[in-house]
């Protein structure tokens, strides 16, 4: 090592004892953070509730003022923050994104938008070449998999136990994530596509065969309403749902169709 142990361990005792005479918002949680993860290691709990502390301080400050997000994303974007991220544990690193998506992505204008979606985790050395998985499209692919399996089993089962109109109601709500606004930043289109086709077989099913489920449980009604705006909303056009759903109908039945003429016209 370029520098002794014991005299790198002095000095970083010596900043942790001051860093009350730091600026709080900007300066101590950076320097306490790092001091910790350079004397302790990332696995440390000291370093874990170091920087869990940063994290915690960021999201109760947007609680407390929407107006902040333009700060909070250039805070993150911050070189001390970035290297930090990999730190952190799965549990941490979800709520950070959560409490991103739901306080700060849609008070951002469209440009800080997309350098908070593609460039919080990654870094960017001398090279040129990014380095790191993006946080926030990392932590939407997840939900869009997970929301989809979700509503997947719902449908295959309903109306029979444990599909109940109760717990399409719960897997509906969690569709309605503050992250799953921004499923389009996941990078895999197969993966965007099988999530709006699920969430749009949940919903045409409670218009036809399922409609009764519409007064047993009258929150789907809600929950249907606003998941149609949310997802199946463009501008100028209005919803859009029935019409990309019949599009998407005959797209797979197309391709099916294609698939069992090349089977039979094999040979034997």
């Amino acid at each position: 090592a370029l520098v002794d142990e014991q005299k790198k361990g002095d000095f970083l005792h010596i900043i942790e004892k001051n860093l009350h005479k730091f600026e709080p918002k900007t300066q101590q949680f950076p320097l306490g953070s790092l001091c910790a993860l350079l004397q302790h290691g990332k696995d440390s709990k000291i370093t874990q509730e170091k920087v869990s502390a940063w994290v915690d301080f960021i999201l109760d400050r947007l609680m407390r003022s929407p107006t902040t997000a333009s700060e909070v994303a250039e805070e993150c974007l911050s070189a001390p923050f970035q290297r930090l991220l990999p730190v952190m544990r799965a549990q941490l690193r979800d709520s950070l994104a959560d409490g991103l998506g739901e306080h700060v992505l849609p008070h951002l204008d469209q440009a800080l938008q997309k350098r908070l979606l593609d460039g919080l985790g990654v870094e960017t050395p001398a090279s040129g070449t990014p380095l790191g998985t993006p946080l926030l499209p990392e932590r939407i692919e997840a939900l869009v998999v997970k929301c989809t399996e979700e509503l997947n089993s719902w449908f295959v089962s309903a109306p029979r136990f444990p599909a109940t109109p109760l717990a399409l109601a719960d897997a509906l709500a969690r569709a309605e994530h503050p992250l799953l606004r921004f499923f389009t930043a996941v990078r895999q289109p197969q993966k965007k596509e099988a999530f709006l086709v699920a969430v749009a077989l949940c919903l045409q099913s409670l218009r036809q065969r399922f409609s009764w489920m519409r007064i047993t449980e009258p929150v789907l009604e809600r929950l249907s309403h606003d998941l149609q705006n949310r997802l199946f909303f463009v501008q100028n056009k209005g919803p859009v749902m029935d019409f990309w759903f019949t599009d998407r109908m005959k797209k797979y039945n197309s391709e099916a169709n294609a698939r069992i003429a090349a089977i039979f016209a094999q040979p034997g």
